[in-house]
């Protein structure tokens, strides 16, 4: 009677710790999921951000070079505002 009682329990133990690994697999499954997933998040976010940053700056040189501005006459202004005596 007590060997089958020792076998009861060791099945249980080993069914035991076999669901306590399944636990633990869906566990360390579920943390990599979550991890992959945001990664794509972030990923994307950062992709989004130069793509838009990227067009801004394109529409504001657009812009500029529609109104005939120029870095030599922006330069020579600073030039003469800095040979200027100060008041």
């Amino acid at each position: 009677m007590t060997t089958e009682v020792a076998q009861r329990k060791s099945t249980e133990k080993s069914v035991d710790v076999s669901a306590v690994e399944k636990a633990e697999q869906t566990k360390a499954e579920d943390t990599t999921v979550i991890a992959m997933r945001n990664f794509y998040i972030i990923a994307s976010a950062y992709l989004l951000f130069t793509l838009t940053d990227s067009a801004l700056r394109m529409v504001v040189l657009l812009e500029l070079y529609q109104r005939h501005y120029n870095v030599n006459i922006n330069c020579e202004e600073i030039i003469q505002l800095e040979k200027k005596p100060s008041a």
